[in-house]
């Protein structure tokens, strides 16, 4: 997915540097339980995918704003990323299992 942030374009993309500004922007790890740990969660995205971006929360905040299906379309691309990795993970366990029948 890619976002434009004044003259900043940003391919989001997972990294787990993106955990680790979250987790040292919130205080805990990464378990979402409401709007507010999604939102902090896509700015740790940007922050990590664009390191020398100069971006305040506050004016993440007003570019979210200003730009109003930006953050569905982020919740979109996090749930289709889920059930890629989804697939990976269902499949490896699928081979775990043929492998421990044998």
């Amino acid at each position: 997915m890619k976002i434009q942030i004044g003259n900043n374009t940003i391919e989001l993309k997972r990294k787990f540097r993106s955990y680790v500004i979250y987790e040292a922007i919130t205080g805990h790890i990464f378990q979402p339980k409401n709007l507010t740990d999604f939102m902090f969660y896509f700015y740790s995205v940007i922050l990590a995918c664009s390191p020398d971006i100069e971006l305040t929360m506050s004016d993440f905040m007003d570019w979210l704003d200003n730009n109003e299906t930006v953050f569905n379309d982020f919740i979109t691309w996090l749930e289709a990323g889920d059930s890629i990795e989804g697939q990976f993970v269902n499949k490896e366990t699928e081979n775990q299992k043929k492998t421990s029948n044998h």
